[in-house]
């Protein structure tokens, strides 16, 4: 899947055979007024335009985890704090949140989260993030051009929320 994408954070995905995968804390969302919402931890990964999280039951529930499978056609994140990130169904009326160790893994997350939910090939060339810019595709070809990388057709995908514009670029024929 992600061999022919040659992406820093991308390239993650492939490093010794792993997926790209992070411990994060889940929002429990029936937590008290004094305690706190994210002490549940969780191990998310990426494969096959699916983030997964396994999650730490309390130890007075059966069995040790809970899985959770998020497709990523069908769910956007959004950064809403140096280091927290909610998952938004596109359809329904829900939300769930994680929390990151640090500001760098929540950006960083987000945007992997975003590139694999581009494009359903995976003959993704590179990717290109941008802070809030607004983007055409001319202007997209402009910048993987000056990336140095020249094609004569290429097919640009975009993502965006409130932080992030992401542009996704993959050689067609």
């Amino acid at each position: 899947f992600c061999r022919s994408i040659p992406s820093l954070v991308m390239a993650e995905l492939c490093a010794e055979g792993r997926k790209f995968g992070r411990w994060f804390w889940i929002k429990n969302d029936g937590h008290g007024l004094f305690e706190n919402a994210y002490k549940t931890k969780c191990y998310c990964w990426i494969e096959n335009r699916c983030m997964f999280a396994s999650v730490e039951k309390e130890k007075s529930s059966h069995g040790k985890h809970a899985f959770l499978t998020f497709q990523l056609e069908d769910w956007q994140a959004f950064v809403y704090d140096k280091t927290k990130f909610d998952l938004r169904h596109s359809s329904e009326d829900r939300v769930v949140r994680f929390k990151a160790q640090s500001p760098e893994d929540c950006q960083k997350w987000v945007t992997t989260l975003m590139q694999a939910s581009v494009f359903k090939s995976p003959e993704l060339i590179g990717c290109i993030k941008y802070e809030s810019r607004p983007m055409e595709k001319e202007d997209a070809f402009q910048l993987v051009e000056a990336d140095g990388m020249n094609f004569k057709d290429i097919d640009v995908g975009f993502k965006c929320n409130k932080d992030i514009m992401l542009a996704a670029v993959r050689q067609n024929g």
